[in-house]
């Protein structure tokens, strides 16, 4: 216990986690010690297993107890004071899930102030910058250094979105991870088979999900699906934009279809090219509305038409969860009306 003593100009005689307990002067107070930096393990584990019980020894009230925080790394106490801690007097808090969507978009906006996404203007740089944040937020996730060097580097294109997470110079990685993680354990720390990786900065967990960051050289197979990334950013910037577009065009196709044709849109008739797209109750589905002005069933104006046509592609990738290319992202922006953004 000689860091003990040194750190708290106690005497060399007597037990000098017994004589801090007692202090007056820490009554209530919170005593902190930092597991590194000449710690031995062995001592630092005796202070937090014998904390609690020499508190109940002395019979001290709640009040007057000093609490012990004590900021470790895992191998800086014994493996046995971690995983046996007594829940009642003792809570072990991982730097895990601690991270949200929240903090890597502040990250992210901290450092886009200067980006190249800021050098050009209009609706395709609008929509190009709404798409980029999202889908930056999302690949980075927990892993913020990522999330720093993509907000500085990255020009927002999908086509240069790997190449720029290569240029990343994190060190190569040899642990094996699981070829499947089941995001919905480790709650409340790192699951035992990733704490390696998680030590290494390359593993947590985020919006509820387990994450290895695409920025990982990892010599066993490739988790991260970088495609499976971009699409969930892209569906949560483009999915209002194309729900805003559907509305839209679903008030001026009212206004200028047949009664007939709107009482057949909203039964959901089925037809072959229509592959039985069905509406939802007194909604005109973007599928639906497509049919009907191909078919000549109703008519639209040229812009109109682009946009249904459009909105209609757009959607159906993602909902069947494939990311969007740069010149779809260019052409949406192309027929998007103004009002809309």
């Amino acid at each position: 216990m000689d860091k003990l003593r040194t750190l708290f100009d106690i005497p060399l005689t007597g037990d000098p986690l017994a004589r801090l307990v007692l202090d007056e002067k820490l009554s209530g107070k919170v005593v902190v010690l930092c597991g590194w930096g000449g710690w031995d393990t062995a001592d630092l584990g005796a202070c937090v297993s014998r904390f609690t019980a020499l508190l109940k020894e002395h019979g001290l009230a709640p009040a007057s107890r000093p609490r012990l925080l004590v900021a470790v790394r895992e191998d800086d106490l014994p493996a046995s004071v971690l995983e046996r801690a007594d829940p009642v007097t003792t809570k072990v808090h991982w730097w895990w899930d601690v991270c949200g969507r929240l903090d890597t978009a502040t990250v992210a906006a901290s450092v886009r102030r200067q980006s190249p996404w800021r050098t050009t203007k209009g609706k395709v740089a609008i929509l190009r910058q709404q798409v980029a944040t999202e889908v930056l937020i999302e690949v980075a996730g927990p892993d913020l250094l990522l999330a720093e060097h993509l907000a500085r580097s990255w020009n927002g294109q999908v086509s240069t979105l790997a190449e720029q997470i290569e240029a990343l110079p994190y060190d190569a990685i040899d642990d094996v991870l699981p070829a499947e993680i089941d995001g919905r354990t480790g709650g409340a720390r790192p699951p035992q088979a990733l704490r390696s990786a998680w030590r290494k900065g390359v593993v947590d967990r985020w919006d509820r999900r387990i994450r290895i960051s695409p920025a990982a050289k990892l010599s066993s197979a490739d988790h991260g699906n970088l495609d499976t990334l971009i699409w969930r950013g892209q569906s949560r910037a483009l999915t209002p934009l194309v729900d805003g577009c559907r509305a839209r065009l679903e008030k001026v196709l009212r206004d200028n279809a047949s009664k007939s044709v709107i009482e057949l849109l909203e039964r959901g008739q089925d037809t072959h090219d229509w592959r039985r797209t069905r509406s939802r109750p007194g909604t005109l589905e973007l599928g639906a509305m497509a049919w009907a002005v191909s078919s000549r069933r109703a008519q639209l104006s040229r812009p109109d038409a682009e946009l249904l046509f459009c909105a209609r592609d757009v959607r159906n990738s993602l909902a069947h969860l494939r990311p969007l290319t740069d010149e779809e992202l260019d052409q949406l922006a192309a027929v998007m009306p103004e009002t809309l953004w």
